[in-house]
């Protein structure tokens, strides 16, 4: 095996409050310590440890390794200057100021070798770039051991030999900067929107009120389903380095086979190859995603894939087509997709042949697939190094959502009893988690992470023993991770473990939510699920947990208001239509052995009937809950949600007006909810299913008009509202009428309809837009606004036919600009940035909260056009293009509420 980087992937700033700064790194051989250490403002590098003018540091701390794999030990390094860590020795305490500008250095203690820091690495200079073609298989990289195929490494501190930095949130409310981005897909459409934040902390990078000071990734770092054919080999090498010595010693193991004969096999590219495991994840697994012929399984599958998607370290040769198909033919252990059913029809190209034949028919077949999607992971890769550096200069907080595991994960009952109840199902997310705990919730929570024998910190401790041997792991360590993880779904809250956290703020405080694990299912197998189930009282207590907070902060990965027309309704029909389509041809399901007999469109519909395609599991797919949480947030006064999931970035907020009638008066609360949601950093929507999307405005203001008004009440509904003589409401208000909590609309009743008595809530929901003139706006927004000045002129001068016909013509050049408003909503790659303002009015003081989505300059995708030459390029994928991200949309939502609650009935039938 030629040897790895020691880094394999890191620094990353994680954790950071004011007595305390956490560091993770991802290392391929174990050291005896890993020693943080901080220094005040910018400092160049001299040594190990030692800054340019001899400046001390003011904080340090050290942690000790721990091994998950033959060649990957992890640490998590943290200066804590807690009053509980220096107890003893007050010398040690310190406080890191907020909003200041804080460096940092690591240094690797080795017994028998020099100690080494990020300078003695390379981490602090440029890669070179090879722009010479005789070259492109043999670039030299100054990081000893990163292949030649590895993408470009950037200098961390934004300049040869200076320290990566981070900076505290802001004391001033003005100067708070936090990013928000989610949906992070190495094949997805144009380039990675968390990339661009490189530019703009390099931009700012002594700017202490202008930085970002925290960055949410509020799920799907990674697609451990939906793997590009060019990846999977990648990343399967890569694992085999790091669990072993890159051969079978690093093969990982797995249950196959039916309940009662299960036995273990080896996953290699043979075995488990790409484009074959679709039939293997679905039936021996339970899985429903739709994209998994190349699904993660192992533990080093899916730390391959978090290693890679963070830094360009570890990355190797992808996988080409004469490796990718020539593996996908042959025999295995493992159930696996039949790709002649898929690829081959005998009537069209005559008989089998040969296995050569067949893998040129395969390769003729699927190659401009294989492109296609190659192209994208080299877009991906080409910006990989600036990822890097985003994250080693800003404090990084982590939450899963289903596709750092697999795409439906916990659907509802009938996906939990299905994949749990299969000895492959719960090895996978057994495995996914694992890596998720030490990849990703340790440091954002280290210290629920750090006592052993408390439930998170078990998790640590559990998986080191388990994760000892790569075959024939222990099953005692495998049955306390299956409690941990609660794959039972009846764990008590004491045994299970909590991936729920408050995070750090200045004036506001943070928690972030899991809405994945603690779900609770109705009685319907296939209902949608109450996304915190019975954890709401934990993860969100009635009353705030710290005083003096100005406005807090939840972050949820999938977004607790969305449009409600198109959630509820146009939503789930789109997936199921879209489904259909893509099953045209591939007809594989769960049950392989009858798939031939039935149509894509009646597949489509058997897997929407429950946990299937049409992922409904939304918090407005379930009012009930989403209310719940509604109410529990305004009871906190100002709330703003960030979240990701929906591949859309818009704004809304609903003001909330309740009141509990066993108390009366004294029990009146009125609050504001703001929902600010940035999706996808680099997974956009297809274009046949954006169109679908943005038909929902119009159709939203037909049936809701400007603003979703509505009331609950808890019990008896049917008491409160009054129908005229002879009148009745439509069949859904009806049965609405008759749940309890009834939640109704505020209008549209038949005219006459009366309340008998005041609800116990009511609600307003609004989707607030960009409102600045197209002048004021940037990019592709101003440029075509004066192209079409004349033309939209010309229209509003002109009367009757004429009118009609430059309506159509500067409808027609908008179109054929490919121009999309944006002004709601977001539907190409976007990261947000959140921040505040402050202001006087009527002798009030009104805070708003500013949310810009950078999207990109141009409006289609060039960087996805095939460039049959980027393979070659060294550093991998340096030369291609990539678009930036400029803040093309705007809004403003004030904190406080505005306005009396809603009229019942102010526009009735």
């Amino acid at each position: 095996m030629s040897a790895l980087p020691l880094v394999l992937a890191g620094p990353i700033v994680r954790r950071v409050d004011s007595r305390s700064a956490s560091v993770w790194v991802a290392l391929s051989e174990p050291v005896d310590a890993v020693e943080i250490r901080l220094f005040e403002g910018l400092k160049t590098s001299t040594g190990p440890g030692t800054v340019d003018g001899g400046d001390a540091p003011f904080a340090a701390g050290s942690a000790q390794t721990k091994r998950m794999g033959e060649h990957l030990h992890l640490a998590l390094a943290v200066a804590d200057g807690s009053e509980e860590a220096a107890a003893g020795d007050p010398s040690k305490r310190f406080t890191l100021r907020p909003g200041g500008i804080f460096s940092y250095d690591l240094i690797f203690h080795r017994a028998g070798q020099p100690d080494i820091g990020l300078k003695g690495l390379g981490l602090l200079e440029d890669d070179p770039v090879d722009a010479d073609p005789s070259h492109a298989a043999s670039s030299v990289r100054h990081i000893a051991g990163v292949l030649p195929e590895a993408p470009r490494h950037l200098a961390l501190g934004y300049e040869t030999d200076r320290l990566p930095s981070f900076v505290l949130p802001a004391p001033i409310l003005a100067d708070i900067r936090i990013a928000q981005t989610s949906c992070r897909k190495s094949h997805g459409p144009g380039s990675d929107a968390l990339a661009w934040l490189d530019g703009y902390i390099g931009e700012r990078i002594d700017k202490a009120d202008q930085r970002i000071q925290q960055l949410f990734l509020t799920g799907d770092q990674i697609y451990a389903d939906d793997v590009p054919c060019c990846m999977l080999p990648m990343y399967h090498d890569l694992a085999l380095r790091i669990m072993g010595d890159g051969g079978p010693a690093g093969e990982e193991e797995l249950p196959t086979g039916p309940q009662a004969a299960v036995r273990n096999s080896t996953v290699n590219m043979e075995t488990a190859p790409p484009m074959r495991r679709t039939v293997l994840v679905r039936s021996d697994g339970g899985f429903t995603s739709v994209e998994s012929q190349n699904h993660l399984m192992t533990v080093g599958e899916y730390a391959a894939a978090c290693l890679t998607a963070w830094s360009p370290h570890a990355w190797g040769a992808l996988g080409d087509e004469e490796r990718v198909y020539g593996t996908t033919l042959g025999p295995s252990a493992f159930t696996l997709t039949d790709l002649t059913r898929i690829f081959w029809r005998e009537k069209e190209n005559g008989p089998g042949g040969s296995v050569q034949a067949a893998r040129t028919r395969l390769k003729e077949l699927h190659g401009p697939t294989f492109a296609a999607e190659r192209q994208k992971v080299l877009v991906f890769a080409s910006t990989v190094g600036k990822v890097a550096r985003v994250l080693a200069n800003t404090a990084t907080y982590m939450i899963f959502d289903d596709h750092d595991v697999t795409d439906d994960w916990n659907l509802n009952r009938q996906w939990r009893n299905r994949v749990y109840s299969r000895p492959l199902g719960r090895s996978i997310v057994r495995n996914a988690l694992i890596v998720y705990s030490f990849f990703q919730g340790w440091g954002s929570d280290w210290r629920s992470y750090a006592n052993p024998n408390e439930k998170n910190g078990r998790i640590l401790a559990v998986a080191e023993r388990y994760l000892a041997t790569v075959k024939n792991r222990p099953q005692r360590e495998r049955d306390a991770l299956d409690v941990l993880f609660d794959f039972s779904g009846n764990e008590k809250p004491e045994d299970r473990a909590d991936f729920h956290y408050e995070a750090p703020g200045s004036l506001y405080g943070v928690r972030v939510l899991d809405s994945r694990t603690r779900r609770a299912n109705p009685v319907s197998y296939t209902g949608a699920a109450a996304l915190l189930g019975d954890s709401l009282d934990r993860q969100v207590p009635k009353e705030p947990t710290e005083a003096g907070s100005s406005f807090w902060i939840f972050v949820a990965s999938t977004p607790l208001l969305g449009p409600e027309v198109m959630e509820q309704f146009l939503l789930p029909l789109a997936v199921v239509i879209g489904d259909a389509v893509r099953l045209n041809g591939m007809q594989e399901d769960t049950d392989p052995l009858d798939a031939h007999q039935s149509s894509a469109f009646s597949l489509a519909s058997k897997r929407t009937n429950g946990a299937a395609f049409a992922d409904v599991e939304t918090w407005p797919s379930n009012p009930p809950s989403q209310h719940q949480l509604l109410s529990r947030l305004a009871a906190w006064g100002h709330a703003v949600v960030l979240g990701g999931d929906v591949h859309y970035g818009d704004n809304l907020f609903v003001d909330w007006w309740e009141w509990d009638r066993r108390v009366g008066e004294p029990s009146r609360k009125t609050g504001r909810v703001v929902q600010l949601t940035a999706s996808a950093a680099r997974n956009a929507l297809e274009t046949r299913v954006e169109a679908i999307y943005r038909g929902y405005h119009w159709l939203n203001l037909w049936i809701a008009g400007n603003a979703i008004e509505g009331f609950g009440i808890r019990e008896n509904a049917e008491s409160f509202v009054r129908l005229p003589q002879g009148q009745r409401p439509s069949l859904a208000r009806l049965r609405r009428l008759h749940e309890d909590p009834a939640i109704l609309p505020a209008h549209g009743w038949p005219a006459g309809t009366r309340l008998d008595q005041e609800p116990d809530w009511w609600f307003r929901q609004v989707q607030v837009r960009d409102e600045r003139s197209d002048g004021d706006r940037t990019g592709p927004y101003k440029d075509l606004a004066g192209e079409m000045a004349g033309g939209i002129a010309a229209v509003a001068a002109a009367a009757g036919l004429e009118r009609s016909r430059k309506a159509a013509g500067a409808h027609a050049l908008a179109a054929l600009r490919g121009f999309a408003p944006r002004r709601e909503m977001v539907m190409t790659n976007n990261v947000g940035i959140v921040s505040f303002a402050e202001r006087t009015e009527n002798g009030r003081q009104v805070v708003s909260v500013i949310h810009e989505l950078l999207s990109s300059d141009l409006l289609d995708y060039p960087e996805n056009e095939v460039n049959t030459d980027l393979p070659t390029k060294r550093p991998l994928g340096v030369t291609a293009k990539a678009q930036s991200g400029a803040p093309h949309t705007r809004t403003e939502i004030p904190l406080e509420p505005a306005g009396d609650r809603p009229t019942f009935n102010s526009r009735a039938i």
